[in-house]
């Protein structure tokens, strides 16, 4: 069950009586979309904070090696992932205002979520990757995996955030 379908079941009798008003019911969902949207990208941005500790961790083991070719990789690694996380934290919103310039069709809104839960899939795959790279004994190995890895998850935030703005993207 997805964030929308349990929003629904825990619907009160208040808000079932409200959706009796006419006009209520569209400015509900597009609440409940609002809702669902930051839920989802604060909880990617919460994984992904998690995958920065452990990758935390792994730049304290080359410190303490006192490896500083090595170090210096890991710092760029870190600026990117930092980066990635950043970008979800503050992209657009999964819908769109009133008064927005470019408005975002209910059907694109279900593409939208559809590849927000592709990216979660992502961001919760990486999370549990980076406690396997972490035993990769080379570095630059260890760095690439995680690269490519994040790297994948922004495609995919991109390509979202270029439906949201109105770019057909197949």
């Amino acid at each position: 069950m997805d964030i929308k379908e349990r929003a629904e079941k825990q619907k009160n009798w208040i808000e079932k009586g409200l959706h009796k008003i006419p006009g209520f019911k569209g400015y509900y969902e597009r609440e409940l979309r609002r809702d669902s949207d930051r839920l989802q990208r604060d909880f990617m941005v919460l994984k992904l904070n998690e995958g920065l500790e452990e990758f935390r961790g792994m730049i304290k083991e080359v410190t303490r090696r006192s490896d500083l070719k090595q170090l210096t990789e890991y710092g760029d690694v870190q600026k990117y992932f930092e980066k990635v996380i950043n970008n979800i934290r503050y992209s657009d919103r999964g819908y769109t205002g009133f008064f927005d310039l470019i408005k975002v069709k209910e059907n694109e809104l279900d593409i939208i979520y559809e590849k927000d839960l592709e990216i979660v899939d992502s961001v919760l795959k990486f999370k549990e990757d980076i406690l396997v790279y972490r035993d990769i004994t080379s570095d630059s190995d260890k760095l690439k995996k995680i690269r490519k890895s994040l790297e994948n998850i922004e495609e995919s935030y991109d390509k979202r955030n270029k439906i949201l703005k109105g770019f057909n993207v197949e």
